[in-house]
């Protein structure tokens, strides 16, 4: 699913201290208005994309109401970008999420979940005829 420009545009981009790569995720609340916030992403394998959700208010209910997202990734300077569409998931207990939490309780932080998007299409937004082609 995940081409391999698109791993290697989002492992260029990973920040090893709040481990990840931002992207915006776009979904939709619980009252049908649109809601988007910067999230720190990483690939967890070809298929899915996931981030800890340590701050936020009320994303695991958005998310358990409406589950379709969008993620996007911009680069403005090269004017290279994609859009993935997929599912949301919580992990709120399970390997993945001790992981995590090992980790942010050595910075002082406490994640309320991992979140998990398994991806159903991936389009480019790179500048020129392209922009919008489903490539994955």
């Amino acid at each position: 699913m995940l081409p391999d420009s698109v791993k290697k545009f989002i492992e260029e981009r990973h920040d090893k201290e709040y481990n990840g790569a931002v992207g915006v995720l776009s979904s939709f609340r619980g009252d049908g208005t649109p809601n988007a916030s910067p999230k720190h992403f990483r690939i967890r394998d070809d298929e899915h994309l996931e981030f800890t959700d340590v701050f936020s208010q009320t994303l695991s209910d958005v998310l358990k109401t409406h589950p379709d997202v969008t993620v996007v990734f911009f680069d403005p300077k090269a004017v290279i970008g994609y859009r993935m569409r997929g599912r949301a998931v919580l992990e709120t207990f399970g390997p993945l999420f001790q992981q995590a939490a090992n980790q942010l309780e050595n910075m002082g932080f406490k994640p309320k979940a991992i979140v998990s998007i398994a991806l159903e299409e991936v389009q480019s937004l790179t500048y020129g005829p392209g922009t919008g082609k489903k490539i994955g």
